[in-house]
């Protein structure tokens, strides 16, 4: 097993990081550890570093335990790019990825419905092709193989994406690479601190 790192480990190593909903709470973790992730990500999550889509945040803001923090959901707002100057860039990637992410089953429709998993890959890679230290964070295993393959087969030069596996009952991140890929879902393999 490869040994695993924190969020501020994670935070040293990479100018950018993309996120989806799985990153915001350690769902499965032991109360006090929980309490401390969460801590942790209240320091740390700043627009500069952290980046995700507006869908992302849309939810996070009904989650019980974020709705109160005004000043934790004005960064996460804040953590949604203004990718004007980046669009077409965004647009190719996103149309290249969501008939994948639907042949999946990832999303029920490419055409209308929620996007976010497609969003949220094609924002990673969006970063990535401008920016070497590009990391994409997930707890969802099937979204990590969608932002693998996508950077693996991309339709524009990219960066590599440094891929993590979130594992939420150890507050603890994995880095997610071919040999993750062939596991199967129901396969878990353990963070080692």
């Amino acid at each position: 097993m490869r040994p695993s790192i924190g969020l501020s480990e994670l935070v040293a190593a990479h100018h950018r990081i993309v996120f989806d909903n799985s990153f915001l709470d350690a769902t499965y973790a032991a109360p006090e550890r929980r309490a401390e992730y969460k801590q942790e990500l209240r320091k740390t999550l700043t627009p500069e570093r952290f980046s995700t889509v507006k869908p992302v945040v849309q939810e996070a803001s009904r989650f019980f335990w974020w709705r109160d923090d005004v000043p934790f959901l004005r960064r996460l707002r804040e953590s949604v790019p203004n990718l004007a100057k980046e669009q077409h860039t965004y647009c190719a990637f996103l149309d290249a990825i969501l008939p994948v992410a639907h042949a999946r089953g990832i999303i029920k429709d490419k055409w209308k419905g929620d996007r976010t998993d497609a969003k949220v890959a094609a924002l990673a890679l969006t970063f990535a092709a401008h920016c070497p230290e590009v990391a994409f964070v997930s707890s969802d295993r099937a979204l990590n193989d969608l932002v693998y393959d996508a950077v693996k087969n991309p339709v524009r030069d990219v960066y590599a994406v440094n891929i993590f596996y979130f594992w939420r009952e150890e507050t603890k991140f994995t880095a997610y690479d071919l040999a993750d890929r062939r596991l199967t879902y129901g396969t878990v393999r353990r963070a080692v601190s």
